[in-house]
């Protein structure tokens, strides 16, 4: 497929009066979600993993995102979204875009590489310094040929600002102009995935007491939390889960799943730590501040944080693989929270952002359950072994 072929079928949708509109009815929302297909984006899978968390009372039900898109992660879905939201906008073909750009984490990458890759392109990802080069290398490894990765230099910004702000200087390029597209997902993820919470929401009919996720760019929030909880008489909490060494929401603390207050994980040496730079291994949200594009209106709809520390994501990790649902750290930590409200007897919804990858491991882990049992590429075994500041 081309992205002159995609430019085609999204010409089918209404013309933008309303950027907020984008996808906002059934048939729209059948259209995209064709093309999301064409773009390797399966439909949105919910389950229940009351058993596999091992609850006695309450439920969990998660997106599962670490099965429908795979090792690409839930930016997938979010940054495919956006590529059409872009190309639903523009007055003109992008027969000359040679260039898929963003800035971001590693499922932005990936994502990047994937969409690159799946239309015949090049992309290019701004990335924060603070990355040690195995992961660099698992990126350009994933992405190949397709995936350029720029490294953000240092400033005196926070760690997320330093990335984006050189990914804006990097777009203002006058060489790139007409050429390279940029999905800015840090802006419009939000609105250009609505209709995919919305989409969930026409045939989901449990009611939460709890959404639980992670504050990131602020996608999840926007494009399912919110639907969540207007489709159930805004009932439903929505519940952040935040890292005890990044507290940024000025919201109630809900509960305290902290080291200082919980025993320490029996299984934090199977983690490999973060460099001295990272307060924490968990990525995805932010460390050092909210998404600015966040409005005071969209986080007044956030009803509270649960604080954890590393020993309750890591147990919940452990707990996941011998489940067979072996989950990455900032899974694991929505996970962890959720578990703890569903034990009150509660009913949560929370979301699964990417399956484990090797590199989050200090070394391979077996069990005798042959369902525990992991398998890692001894090449990143052995990146993860050489560098003694790793995440």
């Amino acid at each position: 497929m081309k992205l002159t072929d995609l430019y085609q079928m999204v010409r089918q949708l209404p013309a933008p009066t309303d950027l907020r509109h984008f996808g906002n009815d059934a048939l729209q929302g059948e259209l995209l979600e064709y093309m999301l297909r064409q773009l390797g984006v399966q439909p949105t899978q919910v389950d229940e993993i009351s058993d596999a968390l091992e609850l006695e009372r309450g439920r969990v039900f998660a997106v599962r995102w670490d099965l429908t898109v795979g090792e690409a992660g839930f930016k997938l879905p979010v940054m495919a979204s956006l590529l059409l939201y872009h190309l639903w906008r523009r007055k003109s073909s992008p027969e000359d875009i040679r260039m898929l750009c963003d800035g971001g984490n590693i499922n932005t990458a990936l994502a990047l590489g994937h969409l690159a890759k799946r239309l015949g392109l090049h992309a290019e990802h701004v990335l924060s310094r603070h990355f040690p080069e195995f992961i660099r290398s698992y990126l350009r490894d994933r992405g190949g040929n397709d995936l350029t990765l720029i490294e953000a230099p240092a400033t005196r910004l926070g760690k997320e600002r330093e990335f984006y702000s050189h990914l804006v200087k990097v777009m203002r390029d006058p060489s790139r102009r007409g050429t390279s597209l940029c999905l800015w997902h840090a802006k419009y993820g939000g609105i250009a995935t609505r209709w995919l919470g919305d989409a969930l929401c026409k045939s989901w009919d449990i009611a939460p007491d709890d959404i639980v996720l992670g504050l990131g760019s602020g996608s999840t929030l926007e494009s399912f939390a919110f639907p969540l909880k207007q489709r159930f008489g805004d009932k439903p909490r929505i519940m952040v889960a935040e890292h005890e060494k990044s507290p940024l929401l000025k919201v109630p603390v809900i509960a305290n799943l902290t080291d200082r207050l919980l025993q320490p994980s029996r299984f934090s040496s199977e983690f490999v730590s973060p460099p001295a730079s990272i307060p924490h291994s968990i990525l995805g949200p932010h460390y050092d501040e909210i998404n600015p594009f966040l409005s005071d209106t969209e986080l007044a709809c956030i009803d509270g944080v649960v604080r954890y520390g590393d020993g309750v994501w890591q147990d919940t990790s452990h707990l996941c693989r011998l489940a067979n649902m072996p989950v990455g750290n900032s899974s694991a930590a929505n996970l962890a929270v959720a578990r703890h409200l569903a034990a009150q007897g509660r009913t949560v919804f929370t979301f699964i952002y990417e399956p484990l990858r090797e590199f989050y491991l200090e070394q391979q882990q077996t069990t005798n359950s042959p369902q525990a049992s992991l398998h890692f590429q001894p090449k990143i075994e052995r990146e993860c072994r050489d560098y003694s500041m790793t995440f």
